[in-house]
C-alpha cells in the first residue's frame, strides 16, 4: 500500500520521502546508483494489530533467490564509556549498557517475527550507526539476513548495479 507524504520527511521531488538523515543516505545512494526502489510502499501485517513496512524494497534485485528489503535503523542503546583503573593505569572503555530501550526491543520482535514469517521471500538488509553495529551484530542475529555500519552503505548497494 503506498503512502502518502509523511510529516517532518525529506522530499527528493521523486516521490520518495524520507523521515530520517540515515534513510536520506540511503534514498540518495540507490538513485544514484540507479537501483529502482520503492520506500515505505508496502505494510506486512504480523499480528491482528502489528504490521511491519520496510523502509526501502529493491524492485528489481534478488539475493539468495529473495526480494531485497532495505532497512537502516539510527535509533540503538548506546555503548556507555566507563573508566576503569588497573595498578597505576587509568583508561576507558566501550561497554554494552545494562538497560536497553523498549522501543528497540520491540523493533527487533517486529524484524524478527517478519524473518519468522516472510524469510522465505524476502532478505532483509539493516544499516546501523557504527558505534551499535557490534552490539546489534552480537545481541540481534534473528533481526536480519545482513547488518552493517552506516558506513558500507555505497559498498553494499554497489552489489546490486545492473
Amino acid at each position: 500500500m503506498d503512502k502518502g507524504l509523511v510529516s517532518d520527511s525529506f522530499d527528493d521531488d521523486g516521490g520518495n520521502n524520507v523521515v530520517s538523515r540515515l534513510e536520506e543516505v540511503v534514498r540518495d545512494e540507490l538513485r544514484k546508483l540507479k537501483i529502482p526502489f520503492r520506500y515505505e510502499s508496502a505494510e506486512f501485517p504480523l499480528t491482528n494489530k502489528v504490521n511491519y513496512t520496510p523502509d526501502f524494497y529493491l524492485l528489481k534485485t534478488r539475493k539468495h533467490n529473495k526480494k531485497v528489503l532495505l532497512e537502516p535503523h539510527g535509533l540503538w542503546t548506546e555503548p556507555e564509556k566507563r573508566l576503569f583503573r588497573l595498578n597505576k593505569m587509568c583508561g576507558s572503555i566501550w561497554v554494552p549498557r545494562t538497560e536497553v530501550d523498549l522501543n528497540e526491543l520491540e523493533f527487533v520482535w517486529k524484524l524478527a517475527l517478519f524473518r519468522k514469517m516472510y524469510g522465505k521471500q524476502f532478505h532483509l538488509i539493516l544499516f546501523v550507526p557504527p558505534r551499535c553495529f557490534e552490539w546489534v551484530k552480537v545481541q540481534y542475529p534473528m533481526a536480519y539476513d545482513e547488518v552493517y555500519p552506516v558506513g558500507d552503505i555505497p559498498k553494499v548497494l554497489t552489489q546490486f548495479c545492473d
